[in-house]
């Protein structure tokens, strides 16, 4: 996916300054500095970036334009405007700008866009917050995204004109229609805010070009003059529709007032107190600081101020709606009246330099009047008049600004800068260099206060830009906390100086502790009594995940909760996993492996705590015999053998092969331990032994998650969900199994063996070190997945093969961008060979190698799919083959003899 912005002209350097490094996002402005409108930009953009990235979906997003209602930013292009680290959230970059926000609600957009919608086109100064679950988008040239809102709110936008039996249909668009107009239309139509993006077909664009070249201004705008010959009854050659999300919430940021008053809706849309990872409450809920240095002392009458890279220290005296930017360190004795926004803005030439930007919070510099007074005559733009003072040092701050207040006046083209003027004479480095100085004491502060946004923002981009002196290790007792500062420690190690690998053990070995923790290892009070002569048996199936795996995973799961779809699957007719467990007359452990023909005998206490050593055929084994509570660390081994009732022998059977992505570790250790809760009588439920292998991963370090194992203790297709918090609680929601047992359906399904093998740990270890981290695109794409996993429930559901089949390739997709070793040139390979036979795919598990499920688009597909991978075995490893695979309805069974 490839993001274009158009920007201001003046906006580019500091737009590369910001991303250039960012491959997949490119920049441009109108050209020949005109403003050709938001239609004319789309073009624009796609005609200059034509060669670049061809082929993949374009997001093109309108941040162009002159911003008037929004002063303090319009050098920028609002989607480039600071926002602050909302409470509850997490991984948001401590320096974000708006861009980040919005190319993450318009990233779900895209996943969800058919395929024919190449191009998504969006405002530069809108965010959606939208809903967990999103509806199918309708197909057609021109989808426009509509909301639900209140009529004030309707007159500032544009409105879609829809019947009331079907809102997907678009009659026609009003642009800003008064209050009466909507009244008259609500009697018979139903009517939707344009939320302002916009999916366009190659054919949309295609007139979209035509209309824009056959303008004779100059000037054209996508959504006032394409959305006017849009609609049923005003345009036929194109089709329209309109994709109402109905829970979906708007946030406008073109005005000073709009951007206060929607960070604050943002910053508070969130009320549950359990969802805020800052502590407490807030004490001035419509404040708003961030890179900068406030001393002044808020009283409950100081509403609405917005304070940004700017000191305001005690002598200054604020009263309501002031936005303050780009202020430096200073002793001034100022006091701004109510509504008195003011902007400190360095210019370039002169190393003091500087404007004062003075205006109104509700001044528009569309009309005649600023603050408060009428100073431009009639017939001229107040743009283009110099209005701001050009001062030579910011000491003269406090004195131009008090007789700028005294009497707002145009002063003399030497002595004064145009608004116009001023967005190309910023001097960018001056700008960056005071944000970052004061981002800089920020981030120090804010560690240091436990109760701050730091820790539950991107720690990752925190290390990368905290410069200076070294991050000490906190003495904060809480254990979550810890972990933080010590990934936080060890990340920033790793950038700038030599990596610190003992701050990145502490964390790892301190997440592993947290969970040992909550399922806490209780010794055996009672040896077994299991006869000389029984074995305990227990087999398993093993699963295949197909949308949400990663959520379930540990941290993630823990912060946020997951979300898997799995289902549980026999191969070639049997239970592949098995586990027997009995008696022994000798006093030692036996362990033994019939597939891999290894064996091993225990007769030391030490022995049996050696189980952080993955890969090793015996660590399952030792760290289940730990969690059954066998042994204490330091206990002699004839008390062991007292505890247990004497020596016995454990059997495993794995008839896959290591590396097989379906589970198969994982289950084969929930297999083993119901069968020690057999032979102990200890009355494990089947919950509480999922919960108890989500811990012996944690001990054997390879920090899986739980829908392995509850993909194979449980049998069928399952969605199954959790809440955050340390004890994970999985909730089990079975769906139907038409989509595999109906007979033209399940010959669809194939399982094919790669020949390739590979350990999750080092793919798990990636994925676990950016969620510590709170690394913003792995968390955004993990909600993405997790989102995912509901719509593939709903689909199942459905047995929609064809919507089953899409939602498969997209887990896919999805899976290959959290982390790019998810497949390699030997699987593409493979799948080069299929994929025109196939409605999707993927390798269950972490991916790398093992298994891979195909869902063929029929059955003479899926026959196509056999004969040519038959056809091109030589080209595959000698071992690379299909499987029989059936849908097990029954999980882990356990008997005794």
């Amino acid at each position: 996916m490839r993001w274009l912005l158009s920007l201001p002209e003046e906006t580019l350097g500091y737009f590369d300054a910001l991303y250039g490094d960012d491959p997949h996002v490119k920049a441009t402005t109108d050209p020949g500095g005109k403003n050709i409108g938001s239609g004319g930009a789309v073009c624009h953009l796609l005609e200059t970036f034509a060669t670049e990235d061809a082929g993949e979906r374009t997001v093109i997003i309108n941040a162009g334009g002159e911003s008037r209602r929004l002063p303090a930013y319009s050098q920028y292009g609002k989607a480039l405007l600071p926002l602050p680290v909302m409470k509850w959230s997490r991984g948001q970059g401590i320096d974000q700008r708006l861009l980040e926000l919005q190319r993450e609600y318009l990233a779900r957009i895209a996943w969800q866009a058919p395929k024919s919608l190449s191009a998504i086109v969006a405002s530069g100064d809108i965010y959606l917050d939208l809903p967990a679950y999103l509806p199918r988008m309708p197909e057609a040239d021109v989808v426009c995204l509509g909301l639900w809102t209140k009529p004030e709110v309707a007159t500032r936008h544009g409105v879609f004109v829809t019947p009331k039996e079907e809102t997907s249909r678009l009659l026609r668009m009003l642009q800003k229609p008064t209050i009466a107009q909507l009244q008259e239309e609500a009697k018979d139509h139903l009517l939707l805010v344009d939320s302002g993006v916009w999916l366009l077909s190659e054919r949309a664009l295609e007139y979209l070009r035509s209309e824009v070249s056959a303008s004779t201004t100059g000037y054209y705008d996508l959504y006032s003059d394409f959305g006017a010959m849009l609609g049923e009854e005003v345009n036929r050659e194109l089709s329209t529709a309109v994709w109402v999300i109905d829970e979906a919430e708007f946030y406008h940021f073109g005005s000073t007032a709009e951007l206060v008053e929607s960070t604050y809706r943002l910053q508070n849309k969130v009320l549950d107190q359990r969802e805020w990872h800052s502590k407490g409450w807030e004490k001035h809920g419509t404040l708003f600081a961030q890179n900068a240095r406030v001393e002044v002392d808020f009283q409950p009458d100081n509403r609405y101020i917005w304070i940004e890279n700017s000191h305001v220290p005690q002598t200054w005296s604020l009263t309501s709606r002031h936005l303050i930017t780009g202020v430096p360190e200073n002793d001034w004795e100022i006091r701004l009246p109510e509504g008195i926004c003011l902007d400190v803005v360095p210019l370039k030439g002169a190393p003091e330099r500087v404007a004062l930007r003075v205006y109104h919070y509700e001044d528009t510099f569309k009309s005649r009047s600023w603050l408060g007074r009428v100073v431009a005559p009639e017939g001229t733009d107040l743009y283009d008049l110099p209005l701001f003072p050009i001062l030579e040092s910011p000491a003269e701050v406090p004195t131009a600004l008090q007789s700028l207040l005294e009497e707002p006046r145009v002063l003399d083209a030497g002595s004064g800068i145009s608004p116009r003027e001023l967005l190309s004479m910023v001097d960018w480095k001056r700008v960056e260099g005071q944000r970052r100085a004061f981002l800089q004491d920020n981030l120090r502060a804010m560690r240091d206060n436990s109760g701050s946004v730091f820790y539950q923002s991107d720690l990752q981009r925190s290390a990368e830009i905290w410069s200076g002196t070294p991050p000490q290790r906190t003495s904060e007792a809480s254990r979550v906390h810890q972990i933080k500062d010590d990934i936080f420690i060890y990340e920033w190690s790793r950038l700038h100086a030599e990596a610190d690998i003992s701050a990145y053990q502490r964390a790892k070995e301190g997440l592993a502790h947290l969970l040992e923790e909550v399922n806490a290892i209780e010794p055996l009070t009672s040896p077994t009594s299991l006869h000389s002569d029984q074995i305990v048996w227990a087999r398993s199936p093993v699963r295949i995940d197909v949308a949400g795996a990663w959520t379930d995973t540990p941290p993630y799961c823990l912060y946020e909760g997951g979300g898997v779809v799995n289902f549980a699957l026999n191969i070639n007719g049997q239970e592949p996993l098995q586990a027997y467990v009995k008696r022994s007359d000798n006093p030692h452990i036996v362990l033994r492996s019939i597939d891999l023909g290894a064996s091993e005998v225990l007769s030391e206490t030490a022995e049996i705590f050696d189980y952080a050593k993955p890969g090793s055929p015996f660590a399952i084994p030792k760290a289940a015999l730990t969690l059954a509570g066998v042994a204490r660390r330091g206990e002699r081994w004839e008390s062991v053998m007292e505890r247990i009732g004497g020596g016995m022998e454990i059997t495993l059977l794995s008839a896959l092969p290591a590396g097989s992505g379906l589970g198969t570790s994982s289950i084969l250790g929930a297999t083993l331990l119901g069968a020690l809760s057999d032979y102990f009588g200890l009355q494990w439920s089947l919950e509480e032994i999922g919960a108890k292998t989500l811990v012996l991963e944690q001990l054997l370090t390879t920090g899986g998650g739980w829908q392995d194992q509850f993909g194979g203790v449980y049998g069928g297709i399952k969605y199954i969900t959790t809440e955050r918090g340390l004890r994970q609680d999985p909730k089990v929601q079975w769906l139907p199994n038409n989509i595999f047992l109906d007979p033209e359906l399940a010959p669809c399904h194939l399982l094919f063996y790669t020949g390739q093998t590979r350990m999750a740990k080092n793919i798990l270890s990636n994925i676990v070190d950016k969620v510590l981290l709170n690394q913003r695109d792995t968390l955004s794409l993990l909600r993405q997945i997790r989102q995912h996993g509901a719509e593939m429930a709903r689909h199942i559901a459905h047995a929609d093969l064809q919507a089953y089949g899409t939602a498969l390739q997209q887990s896919w997709e999805l899976n290959k961008l959290l982390d790019p070793g998810t497949s390699t040139p030997e699987i593409e390979h493979i799948l080069s060979l299929i994929q025109d036979y196939a409605l999707g795919y993927k390798l269950p598990g972490a991916g790398g190698g093992g298994f891979l499920y195909i869902v063929a688009k029929d059955e003479v597909a899926a026959q196509r799919i056999r004969s040519v991978l038959h056809a091109h075995s030589s080209e595959l490893p000698r071992t690379a083959r299909f499987c029989t695979m059936t849908l097990a309805e029954r999980g882990v069974m356990v008997t005794k003899s």
